[in-house]
């Protein structure tokens, strides 16, 4: 017999019970049901055992009911089960709070059912719960042999892996790096307890070392934080998990052997995002080529409820944004972080590169997102540019500002790039007629003006101020020649009568364009 207090509550009629003690211990096992007939119970209970009682035994000395309480709690019972209504009426206070001191579950038990009515729930339950875990293990034992087939990339690989083992557990490489983290501890902790064998009391380790053919490729680690003990089946299906996962690295190890590079350096970039190493560290334990590729620009793309995501929409995303054009000069690092899938581009190019405008990435993001075809309500946040390695966290923070900024105006796009909100947060208390009075008098002549030349000068101008008056980056976004951009920003210029050199006539003009941008978001909205 192997069922839950909660589970063992929707029995009936033992569901017509109540739980009035040890509410917080819900997921306790239940191992077998007895009846207490004798004084010295305590000397003839087994661990896990719930046991029923008219209180017969209790209802004289309230002192020697407590220490019963506490003995069964000592042998680690399931809980007590008083039924109400031949010799006590309702069940002594002092009994609930020295049970709820201990965590320790005191039923209150109907008296229009029999001993044997609820026993005989209970069992037929277990036996309905046994029934459904071997159903699904028959479905794991046909599946296991197949899911290492389907899953290339190593992430998306171990994410499979945790839907089979259902407990916490951790996966180290042959240098005692984290390759895959699944407990509610930090990284940090688990590699100390590792290293010291230190864990809890209340923990039990299954520890399964990925050999094969005298070559050892990492270690798995399953965690039980529970009390009771693994059942012996659980343990054949970690085996044999732990006999495919060693297939599959030793693969993996063979044919890729940069993915398990790719893989522990993300973690370590995670470990770094969260505090964990410090930059010297983190420096230390990449190779060359990865210590490289942080000094490079980068942005931070954070999305956020990825949880909703299934692990095929984060794969085909990952994919669509590694096989992009735009993309094809970038190097990509992908991580969760704090429940958010983050994705790290830097820019290989940026030597040869004068300015990169992060809000060229906006169109991209966009085909993405529809190429992949997300329905949930996922939103895509864009950092800043950013040159130093100690600037993660400040871009992480940025894409979470940002995010909650686009709540607050209602900017209901899937993609949110950062430095576009910052001109929104600082005019969006402006009233519409006033923004509205501002760019038309800055781009009257263009506004009533539908020719293909007219649009040709805001486009040019606008891309201008967006490359930070390089006029080669203006060309290449454009596609037309430089001497094109230079004909064009004199014309307009001559047209607007500004100076592109006086900061105060660009600062008009970026206000115009911010105005018309907010306008369009509103519309948008409305």
């Amino acid at each position: 017999m192997h069922l839950t207090i909660k589970e063992a509550l929707t029995a009936y009629p033992f569901s017509q019970s109540r739980l009035v003690a040890g509410e917080n211990i819900t997921q306790r096992s239940i191992k077998a049901v007895n009846i207490i007939d004798a004084p010295d119970i305590q000397n003839w209970v087994k661990e896990g055992e719930l046991l029923l009682t008219t209180a017969y035994i209790l209802q004289d000395n309230m002192e020697k009911a407590i220490q019963l309480i506490k003995q069964l709690d000592k042998k680690r019972c399931a809980g007590l089960a008083i039924k109400l209504g031949r010799y006590w009426k309702e069940i002594p206070q002092t009994i609930i709070d020295t049970a709820n001191q201990l965590d320790f579950p005191i039923f209150e038990l109907p008296y229009s059912y029999t001993f044997s009515d609820q026993i005989k729930a209970l069992y037929y339950k277990a036996d309905q719960q046994k029934e459904m875990s071997l159903r699904k293990k028959i479905l794991s034992q046909i599946e296991l042999p197949m899911f290492e087939h389907h899953y290339k990339d190593i992430d998306q690989y171990l994410m499979i892996v945790a839907k089979f083992i259902k407990y916490p557990f951790v996966i180290f490489t042959t240098d005692s790096e984290i390759l895959y983290n699944k407990t509610n501890l930090s990284d940090n902790e688990i590699l100390k307890n590792w290293f010291e064998h230190n864990y809890e009391q209340n923990q039990q380790i299954n520890h399964i070392e990925l050999k094969h053919s005298e070559m050892k490729y990492g270690d798995l680690l399953i965690i039980n934080e529970n009390r009771e003990d693994i059942i012996e089946e659980d343990v054949i299906l970690f085996e044999q998990i732990g006999e495919i996962l060693t297939d599959y690295l030793s693969k993996v190890y063979t044919s890729h052997p940069e993915a398990i590079q790719e893989q522990t350096s993300n973690i370590l970039l995670k470990r770094y995002l969260e505090d964990e190493v410090t930059t010297e560290y983190l420096k230390s334990h990449l190779s060359q080529k990865e210590n490289k590729l942080l000094q490079m620009p980068y942005w931070i793309i954070l999305i956020d409820h990825h949880a909703e995501l299934s692990p095929r929409d984060i794969a085909s995303y990952r994919t669509e944004l590694e096989v992009h054009p735009h993309f094809k000069s970038y190097k990509i690092k992908h991580l969760i972080w704090n429940e958010y899938l983050v994705s790290i581009i830097f820019d290989s190019t940026s030597e040869s590169r004068v300015f990169q405008k992060t809000n060229l990435f906006l169109p991209v993001f966009d085909e993405i997102l529809k190429r992949i075809n997300i329905k949930q309500n996922i939103k895509l946040v864009v950092s800043k540019q950013h040159n130093h390695l100690n600037s993660f966290s400040t871009a992480i923070n940025e894409c979470l500002y940002a995010k909650e900024l686009a709540k607050d105006l209602q900017y209901n796009n899937h993609v949110i790039i950062a430095e576009d909100l910052d001109f929104f947060s600082l005019y969006r208390h402006i009233p519409d007629p006033l923004m509205e009075t501002f760019y038309k008098r800055i781009f009257e002549i263009f506004l009533h003006d539908s020719t293909n030349f007219k649009k040709d000068m805001l486009v040019t101008l606008e891309a201008y101020l967006e490359c930070n008056g390089n006029i080669k980056e203006v060309a290449h976004r454009l596609f037309v020649h430089r001497n094109t951009v230079i004909y064009r920003l004199d014309k307009v210029s001559s047209l607007l009568k500004i100076n592109l050199k006086n900061i105060d006539d660009l600062l008009r003009i970026k206000m115009a364009f911010t105005f018309l941008q907010i306008k369009n978001i509103r519309q948008h909205i409305s």
